[in-house]
C-alpha cells in the first residue's frame, strides 16, 4: 500500500481510523497507528476515531499509541534541548520546530520516517 493516503475519507468522512475503532478492529487499528494517522478527523457527524470507539479495548489502543507518542516527544525534547533548560517562550509546550500543538502528537514519528528513508534513498 505504498502511497496510500491514511487519513482518506469516504463519503461519509470516515477514516480507516474511524472504521477500525467503529467495528472494533484492533489488529488493524494498531497497524495503522504505526502509519501515524490524524486521529482528530472528523466524519460528516462531527466525529473523531476516538468518539466513535466500541468499546474500552480500542479506547486503551488509542490511550496506548498517545502515550507511547508522548514518550518518544518527551525524548525527543530531552536529547535535543542537551545543555539549555530554557523553555520555550510561547509558554505552549509545543515541541521546538513544531507548528502544530495538537496534530504534533500524531505527526513527529511520521515526518522522522519519512526524513529516514530520504537519507537512506541518497
Amino acid at each position: 500500500m505504498a502511497g496510500a493516503d491514511i487519513n482518506a475519507k469516504d463519503i461519509d468522512g470516515n477514516t480507516p481510523c474511524h472504521f477500525c475503532s467503529e467495528y472494533g478492529h484492533k489488529d488493524c487499528l494498531r497497524w495503522l497507528l504505526l502509519k501515524h494517522p490524524s486521529l482528530f478527523s472528523k466524519n460528516k457527524e462531527g466525529l473523531s476515531p476516538l468518539d466513535v470507539a466500541v468499546n474500552t479495548e480500542i479506547l486503551q489502543t488509542f490511550q496506548d499509541y498517545i502515550q507511547s507518542v508522548k514518550n518518544i516527544l518527551q525524548t525527543q525534547k530531552t536529547t535535543s534541548g542537551k545543555g539549555s533548560t530554557s523553555k520555550s517562550s510561547s509558554g505552549s509546550g509545543a515541541v521546538a520546530g513544531s507548528s502544530q500543538q495538537s496534530s504534533a502528537t500524531s505527526q513527529p514519528k511520521a515526518k522522522t520516517s519519512s526524513q529516514m528513508k530520504s537519507s537512506k534513498s541518497s
